[in-house]
């Protein structure tokens, strides 16, 4: 089983539960509890180095001069993700514009 943070975590969590009396149970809910928030807060970076994006950028990094017909309301909208709840797409074409100064 894979778990890097349970591995990390483990011997930490053991003398913690000795020190605070845990039960058992309680002890293995708070070694899977540091797992499952290692991979919630970890999952989405893995998800987008295993996509290969030739670029990314966050919407703080979009430049509204090269999206025509978009305005900064729009894009705070988009910064919510409430268009997701909303079942709406949202779609940028084209190449990613990089400045490198």
């Amino acid at each position: 089983m894979k778990a890097p943070a349970l591995l990390d975590a483990a011997e930490r969590l053991a003398e913690r539960a000795q020190a605070e009396s845990w039960s058992q149970l309680e002890y293995l809910v708070a070694c899977l509890q540091r797992e499952v928030s290692a991979r919630d807060s970890h999952g989405g970076e893995g998800r987008i180095r295993t996509a290969r994006f030739p670029a990314i950028k966050t919407i703080e990094e979009l430049d509204l001069a090269h999206l025509r017909r978009m305005t900064r309301q729009q894009l705070a909208y988009l910064g919510t993700l409430d268009f997701i709840a909303a079942k709406e797409n949202a779609i940028f074409l084209g190449p990613p514009v990089i400045n490198w100064a």
